[in-house]
């Protein structure tokens, strides 16, 4: 039995914090010479210097000032009224100097200023003395060397430095995107929906939204409205998209719920997100693409700490609190590169917004302790090749504190669900939570026989899955009349190799092969019921355990994919997949006692894709896409199957799910505007779902089923210090019944309609402030087609996100659900018939991080 709960995390919190303490207090690192002396300007130079300072005044710099910029950053150096300074600029490498002839360093407390990473595109700044009669001022950039101009002022020598790829062209290196096509292509150049999330977006987001589900509610059209008591609910467009970590899948065909909240947004660099099926990837894109990319390494050296706390706010207590420990390094030794990333939450009870705990469930992270460790080290093989090894682990391990109080069932009318206090101690078995680990190694050769492209990875991912326990005993729909838990593991093995290569000038040839092995286990422990009632739910000590049907998924893929730039503003992409896939299964029986002959069934599909995108001006690009993804249907059917048959015999029918998408849309991106809008519609003539057609007793229903709809997304900068952005998506479906009749689809599968927007004010060069509204609209379709339980009623939330730059580090606040709206989220209330009792989301939460990089 645990009786230490609250006070360990508690101690590993402070202790944490003593750790880094240092960096806030003591900037030894600020007194380090990270930047060796440039070399000196010429000797000319030194001449027409020397001869203008024997007939000039000295002017007195008495203090430096840095003043982050939505463009940049502002350096002003403090003179004395009317003094001017006139620098002469050079560059070297990553850094930009400005030597100020006539000048001397007069600070108050110090001989030299310096300063360390200003803002995420500058990584140090440094005035010292050249001589006896000069001042060097050394902007050094992250990635290359900044550009600097003289703004005019009244008085002291005002500096706009500005990143290079920001002064030279609108394009970036996020722009550049690898996931629609596995090339690297422009955003702009794509025949389709991609949504990129940058760095800084997510750091933003990830202040008050510890999952990456819950910033990709936020941030991407498609997507549905996040949903606090099931984070496990990824949906985009109507479907379910696939999930990929450095371009691996994450998931196999029993587990694939995990992949999104199973990774700390503090690891993750950007995300990249292909809106529509797509079969590029193989099976598992009916929906879509999340590309998730984690953290890349940097030239010199990096190390970064981060801190938070955050808290129910109107329930500042114990059991309200939660804490964040992060560290990382990053940098480069001679041919090596290498990147480290620790990051670590203690979560603790979340709180509806009547002050009342809100029980604990398999999705939410409420009484977790959650882990995830990011390793990477690349080798360059030269100045064209490229080998990568990295490691990918997460965990989160769960304390049950607070289950579902079933008093509440007896009282008369919808209730609130309440929670009941218990301590439960899974004496025999492993506490709940769930385990990924991804272990990958990487080779590219960007001059293959030439000037082609050859890449090739192979990737092993461990899977492991623990439920929480439930009590069915007594539920009208209850199976098992036991108390129970579902475990499952899974192995999975990729690999995967690909060729680039020009057709001609114009046109790119992309070639590969895709090879995915996966096992798969899962079984369900029953507990001893009645040490299970006399401990008042407490303790579950294991009695016996059913094992599932144990069984081997293989696939195999094949793909082209071309890229035509048939004149300057107009290109084409077109591509084929063709994928085989193989299921073995030996003899079992069913927990009803059922005998069944294993089997191996095959499967095979083809899908394909065109596109073409029109340059119409240098700003609006159109684009329009076909495009096919497809998925292969969960294998849980092998439970069900009646006694006697044989797995070939059972599942011949159960062929891939193809999905044909349209997509037609414009795309804009002028300086201060960036937006898009695209419709879509998708359809399948085998939509794949079970039926129950007698007792225990399933058969596969393939039947035709749609989706369509439209997303929209604008960004503007209003002016210098105002942004301003609005999304939104609305998607509906049906499929077609026995009767040959189109009825809508459930909520789960179409989410209602979605609205986000947001409001961003750099309040002082230093202060940053955002709120962003997040409204998720009502939908009825599916209760009146009988597939929901209940309606969907409309709902919005208000959240604040305020940054403050607080010398070396940042100071992050953020506080979700400001006006602590009561509502329930919307696959609660389509899954919760009237009259039966219903949980509410969490109330106003406030959290605080502290970040510092050195």
């Amino acid at each position: 039995m645990r009786s230490v709960k609250v006070g360990w995390k508690a101690i590993a919190f402070w202790v944490g914090l003593a750790a880094v303490m240092p960096l806030w207090i003591e900037p030894v690192f600020a007194q380090v010479k990270t930047i060796e002396e440039l070399p000196p300007v010429s000797f000319s130079a030194k001449e027409l210097l020397a001869q203008e300072q024997e007939n000039s005044t000295i002017t007195q710099v008495t203090g430096v000032k840095l003043n982050p910029t939505t463009q940049g950053l502002q350096v002003i150096l403090v003179t004395p009224s009317g003094q001017k300074l006139q620098p002469l600029i050079s560059q070297s490498e990553n850094n930009l100097a400005l030597d100020i002839p006539n000048a001397v360093l007069a600070l108050p407390d110090r001989q030299e200023f310096t300063a360390t990473n200003p803002t995420a595109e500058i990584a140090q700044v440094t005035v010292k003395p050249l001589n006896a009669s000069s001042i060097r001022v050394t902007i050094t950039g992250s990635k290359q060397a900044p550009n600097a101009e003289v703004v005019p002022s009244q008085q002291d020598l005002v500096l706009s430095v500005t990143p290079q790829a920001t002064a030279q062209t609108e394009e970036s290196e996020m722009e550049v995107v690898v996931t629609a096509t596995r090339t690297e292509e422009r955003v702009e150049d794509l025949p389709r929906t991609v949504t990129v999330i940058n760095r800084e977006e997510i750091e933003a987001q990830a202040t008050g939204n510890n999952s990456l589900q819950d910033i990709l509610n936020y941030t991407v059209p498609g997507y549905g409205a996040p949903d606090y008591t099931d984070r496990f609910n990824a949906n985009l467009r109507g479907r379910t998209p696939q999930i990929l970590v450095d371009g691996v899948p994450l998931g196999s065909n029993v587990s694939n719920i995990t992949g999104l909240t199973s990774i700390d947004p503090n690891t993750v660099e950007r995300i990249e997100v292909v809106n529509g099926a797509t079969g590029i990837y193989g099976a598992g894109g009916s929906g879509g693409v999340v590309n998730i990319i984690t953290r890349q390494p940097i030239e010199g050296f990096k190390s970064t700490a981060r801190l938070g706390v955050s808290a129910a706010l109107g329930n500042l207590e114990g059991d309200s609190f939660a804490y964040e420990l992060g560290y990382g390094i990053a940098g480069t030794e001679g041919i090596f590169d290498y990147n480290l990333n620790l990051a670590t939450q203690f979560n603790n009870q979340f709180y509806d917004p009547q002050g009342d705990i809100i029980r604990q469930e398999n999705s939410t992270f409420a009484g977790s302790e959650r882990l995830n460790l990011l390793g990477k080290l690349g080798i360059a093989l030269g100045e064209e090749q490229r080998l990568q090894f990295s490691v990918n682990h997460a965990s989160d391990r769960r304390e049950i504190n607070y289950i579902t109080d079933p008093t509440t069932r007896e009282i008369p009318g919808r209730q609130k669900i309440q929670a009941l206090r218990v301590n439960q101690d899974y004496v025999d078995s492993r506490d709940p939570g769930n385990q990924n680990t991804i272990a990958s190694v990487a080779y590219d050769n960007r001059a293959f026989l030439g000037n082609n492209r050859l890449q090739a990875q192979f990737s092993y991912l461990k899977i492991r899955e623990n439920t929480l326990a439930f009590d069915d005993r007594g539920a009208e729909d209850a199976f098992f009349e036991r108390v129970a838990r579902f475990m499952t593991e899974g192995e999975v093995f990729n690999s995967n190799l690909q060729l680039e290569t020009s057709l001609f000038q114009s046109a790119k040839l992309l070639v590969g092969a895709d090879y995915k092995h996966e096992d798969n286990r899962s079984s369900y422990l029953f507990f001893n019921s009645e040490v299970y009632d006399a401990s008042g739910g407490n303790i579950l000590q294991v009695s016996d355990e059913f094992a599932e049907p144990s069984f081997d998924l293989s696939q195999l893929g094949l793909f082209a994919q071309i890229k035509w730039d048939v004149t300057d503003n107009f290109s084409v992409l077109g591509g084929i997949r063709q994928e085989f896939a193989q299921l073995n299964v030996g003899d079992y029986t069913t927990f009803e006692g059922n005998n069944i002959q294993g089997g191996n069934p095959s499967f095979d599909a083809t899908v394909f894709n065109i596109g073409a995108n029109f340059k119409a001006t240098d700003n609006i690009s159109l684009f329009a896409n076909f495009s096919q993804g497809f998925s292969i249907p969960g294998f849980f059917v092998l439970n069900n199957l009646p006694d006697g048959s044989s797995v070939d015999r059972s599942l011949e029918d159960i062929q891939p799910q193809i999905v044909d998408s349209y997509e037609i849309g414009v795309r804009g991106q002028w300086q201060n505007l960036q937006a898009y809008l695209a419709a879509f519609y998708s359809s399948s003539e085998l939509g794949s779902f079970f039926q129950e057609v007698a007792e225990d007793v399933f058969e596969t229903i393939r039947a035709p089923e749609r989706r369509y709809g439209i997303e929209a997304a604008v960004d503007w900068q209003v002016a210098e210090t105002w942004k301003l952005g609005v999304g939104g998506n609305w998607t509906e479906g049906e499929f077609e019944d026995e009767n040959g009749e189109f009825i809508a689809a459930d909520s789960i599968s179409v989410n209602p309609w979605k609205l986000t927007a947001y409001v961003e004010h750099q309040t002082t060069p230093n202060w940053r402030n955002r709120l962003q509204i997040l409204y998720s609209g009502d939908r009825d379709r599916g209760f009146e087609s009988g597939l929901d339980q209940g309606s969907v009623d409309d709902y919005a939330t208000l959240d604040l996100i305020s940054t403050l730059s607080l010398g070396e580090g940042t100071l992050s606040l953020s506080v979700e659900n400001l006006l602590n709206e009561e509502y329930s989220a919307f696959p609660t209330q389509s899954l919760t018939a009237p009259d039966e009792d219903i949980a509410l989301e969490r109330g106003r939460r406030v959290s605080l991080t502290y970040s510092i990089s050195w």
